[in-house]
């Protein structure tokens, strides 16, 4: 079951959202990530929250709030409670859930490493609690052959085998053989989408492992947003600090990386987590992994 959109999160839906629901709405007067900062920064300075703009008392806090961003502006963006109700309706018969910054929900990982950066909101399908649990991020190109696609699956393989999740893209190549080798190995996978949360909610691939508890898919942007090229760039930002990334040390080719996957699929998971490996794409591929900082027997070096 979905629970409720708490009050603080109906309001920063009002004010960053597009709220698409069945049609397209342009995003121009919505509040940008630094315009939203400056309102945080408004709020916590009269002790009061995001809830209080849309309370029964609140335009002299309306009043001080959109003084720098105009004050029609502010007011056409809280008066659009009806789009609001259609797009929660839409979200709700997907189970797509939303959470904001200022909800306990929010991952606090995300938010201790993005600070004011972090997305003011998610969206997701999926079991919440795994986006607490870091694990491997697995970030590369679309356009790749079988082989590497095998390479992949197998590092989502030996990292489910290691207990710990993969963290991902969902975009097809690299990102999605990375989730894929981790579920048929009844790992768990968080998936960070940069467009089409909606579609993916209902496709038939998660819908199993969605039921089951093992993934979980998030998003920065409404679960009807396009693709965008800009928004793949800011998704990896989350994806990284959301697994505790930074970038590992590369094998010199990617041929180097399949042996060395083969070697490590005979030693273990615990041998490859050790060695870090990362395809870099330095010699013939443009495709890119990155692991996750993590504890056990899949701490980098």
């Amino acid at each position: 079951m979905i629970e409720p959109l708490t009050p603080n999160t109906q309001a920063i839906l009002l004010l960053t959202a597009p709220l698409i629901a069945g049609h397209g709405e342009s995003s121009r007067e919505m509040l940008t990530l630094s315009e939203y900062n400056r309102l945080t920064r408004i709020l916590r300075e009269k002790q009061k929250q995001p809830a209080d703009l849309i309370g029964p008392d609140a335009q002299d806090l309306i009043e001080l709030c959109a003084q720098p961003f105009g004050r029609t502006r502010f007011d056409a963006l809280l008066g659009r409670g009806f789009l609001l109700g259609q797009a929660v309706e839409q979200w709700n018969a997907r189970a797509i859930w939303v959470i904001s910054r200022a909800d306990s929900r929010y991952p606090k990982r995300l938010k201790a490493r993005l600070k004011e950066d972090a997305p003011p909101l998610l969206y997701g399908c999926g079991e919440i609690g795994l986006l607490e649990q870091g694990g491997l991020a697995v970030v590369g190109s679309r356009h790749v052959d079988d082989e590497l696609i095998s390479f992949t699956e197998n590092v989502g393989r030996l990292t489910a085998k290691a207990h710990r999740p993969v963290i991902s893209g969902g975009a097809k190549g690299i990102d999605r053989a990375a989730m894929q080798g981790a579920l048929l190995a009844d790992g768990n996978v968080a998936g960070v989408m940069a467009d089409s949360l909606e579609r993916a909610a209902l496709a038939r691939d998660n819908r199993e492992p969605l039921m089951e508890c093992r993934l979980v898919l998030i998003s920065p942007y409404d679960p009807a947003a396009g693709f965008n090229v800009g928004h793949a760039m800011q998704r990896n930002k989350v994806e990284w600090r959301q697994s505790g990334t930074r970038k590992c040390r590369a094998h010199p080719s990617w041929r180097t990386a399949l042996a060395k996957s083969a070697e490590c699929g005979r030693a273990g998971a615990d041998s490859f987590g050790r060695d870090g490996i990362g395809g870099s794409g330095t010699q013939t591929r443009s495709t890119s992994l990155h692991t996750a900082r993590t504890t056990g027997c899949l701490r980098r070096l």
